[in-house]
């Protein structure tokens, strides 16, 4: 017999409704579909992001499963409907397709990025916002992980100098992203000059490696061939060591690089990698230089 839907909320009588999460955790995908579609549109906007979030936690955990990860795609896209005021999950599904495969994405997924990027009329539904407003700053980073090279213009209307655009930083990165070499300059002088102590953060590093250019592997060879510890807010109390400049930005060039020998890791970054590991990741970017191949 077919696998009943469980239910959606949990049965605590709160005020507030939520999901019985544990119910959702080994669905099979027809039947987490099945108990998720009266919720895509929802009123309730605890609910609504909630069942998107849960169409993502499936994608993230089965991402061999292609097909139906494509189908989820065009559903956190679909979150971003034309009534602004009660498309809830649009904001937070930005978030959950930047860390989706760009080669899940088909060329209707690329067309709807680029209309939630350069449609005009955020102001007037979030007034009194300024006319160049968009409150989504992952659909502009998730238009250059597509490469969609229409979005251009309106990213650079954003990054104008009498803009009063609030996310302005990640309009740079995406034209970076998309090979615009004043952008480029623009981030990497923006973040080398955050190379110091109490600056520098792992976002600039996962900044960095979401550009996709060579020219970010030499600010992360400052890192790899140094023996220095990272700055002390990347110590954990009570630990010693603490994390090395190379063994921190390792994980950014297995974002960054294809066929880099050293996988990235999660947990306490003096901890993930060995001396050995570190001696050849060097090794390798030494002899790889000028042969580098970028991840998509």
């Amino acid at each position: 017999m077919p696998q009943a839907a469980p239910s959606l909320l949990s049965s605590a009588s709160d005020s507030v409704p939520d999901f019985n999460f544990s119910n959702f955790i080994d669905l099979p995908f027809e039947v987490l579909e099945d108990s998720l579609q009266a919720f895509e549109q929802h009123p309730d906007a605890n609910l609504q992001r909630k069942a998107f979030y849960m169409y993502f936690f499936y994608a993230a955990r089965h991402l061999q499963d292609t097909a139906r990860v494509k189908i989820i795609i065009k559903k956190l896209l679909s979150s971003c409907g034309n009534a602004l005021a009660n498309s809830y999950a649009c904001q937070p599904c930005g978030e959950y397709l930047l860390k989706l495969p760009a080669s899940y994405f088909d060329e209707e997924d690329r067309q709807k990025v680029r209309f939630i990027v350069c449609r005009q009329d955020y102001s007037s539904a979030y007034a009194p916002q300024p006319p160049e407003y968009l409150p989504y700053k992952d659909y502009l980073l998730l238009a250059g992980m597509l490469n969609i090279q229409e979005a251009a213009p309106r990213l650079h209307a954003l990054c104008s100098l009498d803009t009063h655009y609030q996310h302005v930083w990640e309009a740079q990165l995406a034209l970076a992203r998309l090979g615009e070499p004043q952008a480029l300059s623009f981030c990497l002088a923006s973040i080398k000059a955050q190379l110091k102590p109490g600056l520098l953060s792992g976002n600039h590093f996962a900044e960095l490696a979401y550009i996709r250019q060579v020219a970010v592997v030499e600010v992360f060879n400052l890192f790899l061939f140094s023996d220095e510890p990272m700055p002390d807010q990347y110590f954990i109390e009570g630990s010693d060591p603490g994390p090395t400049s190379a063994a921190f930005v390792i994980p950014y060039y297995a974002a960054l690089l294809e066929s880099f020998p050293i996988p990235a890791r999660s947990g306490y970054y003096s901890d993930l990698y060995s001396a050995q590991e570190i001696a050849l990741a060097r090794q390798w970017v030494l002899a790889n230089k000028d042969k580098y191949r970028l991840k998509p």
